[in-house]
């Protein structure tokens, strides 16, 4: 952890993945053992949230709204082109987990991503 980290005299700033944050959220960890760690997060369109939340009794891990748009991505890359390649070079999507653009050189996900740091137990947004 990242106090194991400190006890042995390390003080850099630690940036993780979006990741960090479902890791969190699944294993029900104590933000508090975090405490100065930076973490990216992309946002989750509230509809999503709300259905999942219904199907499934809890909030939707960033991995789950990203494999959803890559189902529906691949859905429609297909009926584009048999190969799936092709198909996704001509398609624009938005989704759960943002809007995704794979004609151009820069493909992928276009949505820009919040900072955040944990402080006190509580991921606080690093303007």
């Amino acid at each position: 952890t990242l106090q194991w980290m400190r006890n042995l005299g390390y003080s850099v700033p630690v940036l993780a993945s979006p990741e960090f944050r479902d890791n969190l959220v699944l294993r029900n960890l104590d933000l508090g053992q975090f405490d100065g760690a930076y973490f990216l997060d992309w946002p989750i369109r509230p509809e999503y949230v709300k259905e999942y939340r219904e199907r499934f009794g809890q909030d939707p891990i960033l991995l789950a709204a990203i494999a959803a748009d890559a189902v529906d991505m691949t859905f429609e890359a297909l009926k584009k082109s048999p190969n799936l390649g092709v198909g996704l070079h001509q398609i624009q999507h938005t989704g759960n987990a943002g809007t995704y653009d794979f004609t151009s050189e820069q493909a992928g996900n276009s949505t820009p991503a919040s900072l955040f740091k944990i402080e006190n137990g509580a991921a606080v947004s690093v303007p």
